[in-house]
């Protein structure tokens, strides 16, 4: 499990791997890493379903933006 803190800013592909709450989801990174992020102020995984393949935009830990 990597802290969100130590990924560097920017866009990445993901794969969801359990939805927590609508504020925190557990993913998949590449190199079978895995990582438990916070959404940001505006964001919201409440449509976000495990094994669904997102693009997330990460700033500081958390994620500002998310496309599916």
């Amino acid at each position: 499990m990597v802290d969100a803190s130590l990924i560097p800013d920017g866009t990445y592909g993901v794969t969801v791997e359990k939805v927590l709450d609508s504020a925190h989801v557990t993913v998949g990174l590449v190199g079978g890493l895995e990582a438990t992020l916070t959404a940001g102020p505006s964001v919201h995984f409440d449509q976000v379903k495990p094994a669904a393949h997102i693009k997330i935009t990460v700033l500081k830990g958390k994620v500002l933006a998310f496309t599916q």
